[in-house]
């Protein structure tokens, strides 16, 4: 269907001429964006397998942040498979999208995209692989072997000290298949399809992954850049007026590497039990922090909150797929109950070897990767924002620059860096950043620095 006299698709394609490549397939459709019925014209960028959609009012043409996702084939027909509505609402990641244009490329890469630690998982797994995986194996109890659940309870114990009024026990601890199935499975225990979880903005994107699987809803609260990361408290007590279930907690924060206070974390606890919510504290990087209050969330308020950790950060054991839950007494029941079997006796096994590594190691090579972090990225002068932890740095794009097309533009260049449009708007910026992840050595940091600043100058970024 052709577009309104002031657009047609040459003039689209000049306007976007960094998806010269990769645009293979322009479907045009009118009034379909949003259930629009105003004439504008929708036009779907096919990149790789998944797409994204730009919006068109007469002339103009909004940026980049709209995925759409194809319909599953039936090979045999030729039709569209029948899926669930919960299927068909499932939307490709950014992050993805941009890792797949990654791929496609043959010149080298300095990949600043992939959240995943650098630094050597344990020596202690060589030492022992080969006992682990002679011992034999049988099915687990669900909430992870004893011995393991008995050790991490003497382990977090130790680790948070004074914070605790009672010394955790293996009750208390679940160990599931990584963080995000103890994610999972909290929102799971907590929401019905239709109900509301309240995450940060910007955020990790695989809570709205999470969510939409169950037919969860989500609603955001901002982080504000200008008052040191700070949550939106009103926006948060809002959204629990409005039925919100769950309120998620990421600090550590992905992408932003922020901490959330003690005060403002002991406010969010009596806001939810005043709306009859939970809180989901997320702190797969509590081995990460830099500066900020130390706390632990689940000891501050264990009757009101589930806490989520990772051995993936904590221990460069990606792989492995463990994560550990903590559970308030009157939930565990149902919690076990919806876990899906147990994790691999392996892997549990592995990290009942690596609990006496002493990370302090891990925690200083960070804290020097974001030292030289500010030092390169301020000779460049490119802006960006302290992190307090992870290994992540949020770096500002000039006003209006289109953060999808600068990520596209530094992957022929030579960088795989995320757009700001896969976590959520920042306060005052847009989505006119990237997320660098700083887990590559110091020198291709340096050079992939240099490169973005390169491409920046060149001014062919804008929307």
């Amino acid at each position: 269907m052709p577009g309104p006299p002031e657009l047609d698709r040459d003039q689209h394609s000049v306007g976007h001429r960094h998806l010269d490549d990769l645009a293979v397939d322009l479907v045009w459709e009118v009034g379909e964006h949003g259930g629009r019925g105003d004439g504008a014209v929708v036009v779907h960028h096919h990149v790789g397998s998944d797409s994204f959609s730009c919006v068109h009012d007469n002339s103009s043409c909004s940026l980049h942040t709209f995925p759409t996702a194809s319909a599953a084939i039936d090979a045999t027909n030729g039709r569209p498979v029948r899926l669930s509505s919960r299927a068909q609402q499932l939307r490709p990641s950014t992050i993805r999208a941009i890792a797949e244009r990654a791929g496609q490329v043959t010149h080298p890469l300095v990949r600043l995209d992939i959240g995943e630690p650098d630094f050597p998982e344990p020596a202690v797994l060589a030492e022992v692989g080969g006992e682990i995986l002679g011992a034999g194996s049988s099915y687990l109890p669900t909430r992870g072997l004893p011995a393991f659940r008995e050790r991490l309870a003497e382990h977090l114990t130790a680790s948070l000290g004074d914070s605790l009024e009672a010394p955790l026990t293996a009750d208390a601890v679940h160990v599931t298949a990584g963080g995000s199935e103890a994610l999972t499975l909290a929102f799971a225990l907590f929401c019905d399809a239709g109900d509301t979880v309240l995450l940060p903005s910007p955020g990790y994107p695989g809570y709205g992954m999470f969510t939409s699987t169950l037919g969860v809803h989500t609603r955001t609260y901002a982080l504000d850049p200008e008052d040191g990361w700070r949550p939106d408290l009103a926006a948060i007590e809002a959204g629990l007026a409005d039925g919100a279930r769950v309120v998620v907690v990421n600090s550590p924060n992905n992408p932003t590497g922020s901490v959330v206070s003690r005060e403002d974390h002991l406010r969010i606890v009596e806001l939810a039990r005043a709306h009859d919510a939970w809180v989901v504290a997320d702190e797969v990087y509590h081995a990460m922090q830099f500066s900020g209050d130390v706390l632990n969330a689940y000891a501050l308020a264990p009757d009101r909150t589930i806490g989520v950790y990772s051995f993936s950060k904590t221990y460069s054991m990606t792989g492995y797929r463990l994560g550990v839950a903590l559970v308030p007494e009157a939930l565990r029941e149902k919690y076990t109950m919806l876990m899906m079997g147990g994790v691999s006796s392996i892997a549990q096994e592995a990290g009942l070897r690596v609990l006496d590594t002493d990370t302090a190691p891990m925690h200083a090579f960070y804290a020097a990767r974001q030292e030289l972090a500010t030092k390169v990225l301020e000779a460049h002068g490119l802006p960006s924002w302290p992190a307090a932890g992870t290994f992540y740095r949020l770096v500002a794009l000039p006003d209006g620059a289109d953060d999808m097309a600068v990520a596209l533009a530094l992957v022929e260049a030579g960088v795989v860096a995320v757009p700001g449009s896969a976590f959520g708007e920042l306060s005052g910026h847009g989505t006119s950043y990237l997320r660098l992840s700083l887990t590559r050595p110091d020198e291709e940091i340096e050079r992939a620095v240099a490169v973005i600043a390169e491409v920046l100058r060149g001014g062919t970024t804008g929307s």
